[in-house]
């Protein structure tokens, strides 16, 4: 009879920790953000883009593309502007980000991406050579 308890009682347990469900640890996927380089208006970086040619600048029109790290397939640019006095083009109140310039004049042409971070300069002149497209 003393057998017989404790079989009953190691199949009890046996029972008891084979009915244990393992609670698995769930599974998280990464936040993914709708555009991985940022990049917007109402931040406090500024840039001055220059074309130059035969150690000259010349006139060039800017184009900006926000939070990208090339020009856009559709040809759709965020800011559009052409070069002033100096011979420069000015984008202000640029935020953290990535940014796609691209200079233009006439049949040249250069471009360039721009990364602003904490530790980025607020002001900063960038002379671009020109070349033929």
């Amino acid at each position: 009879m003393r057998c017989f308890k404790q079989i009953v009682l190691l199949l009890t347990v046996i029972l008891a920790v084979a009915s244990c469900k393992k609670e698995t640890a769930p599974t998280l996927e990464p936040v993914k953000a709708e555009n991985p380089y940022f990049g917007s208006k109402d931040g406090p970086y500024s840039r001055n883009f220059r074309g130059r040619i035969n150690n000259s600048t010349i006139p060039t029109t800017g184009y900006i593309k926000y939070g990208s790290d090339a020009a856009p397939i559709d040809g759709v640019w965020d800011e559009v502007k052409p070069s002033g006095w100096g011979n420069y083009v000015r984008f202000d109140s640029l935020n953290y980000g990535t940014y796609y310039v691209l200079l233009k004049n006439d049949s040249l042409e250069s471009g360039v991406i721009v990364e602003l971070n904490q530790a980025s300069h607020h002001k900063l002149d960038i002379t671009l050579p020109l070349r033929k497209f």
